[in-house]
């Protein structure tokens, strides 16, 4: 069971990873939340985005599953 504020141990292939926000106040709803990846780098990070790019293939394989 995962809690607010935490996202799950381990992952299956056919689910992907989502996490509950802490909610603000006591009785609100949860808000489910995706994963984030941040890419850090210089112009390589940058050019990796184009066509074919090491960039672009990791956009296109965790489309909807990571923000």
């Amino acid at each position: 069971m995962t809690t607010p504020g935490s996202c799950p141990s381990s992952t299956s292939a056919a689910h992907s990873p989502v996490c509950l926000a802490p909610s603000a106040a006591a009785g609100e709803s949860q808000e489910m939340v995706r994963p984030r990846m941040v890419l850090f780098g210089d112009s390589i990070t940058e050019q990796s985005f184009r066509p074919g790019g090491w960039g672009a293939a990791l956009a296109d394989t965790y489309s909807r599953k990571v923000e």
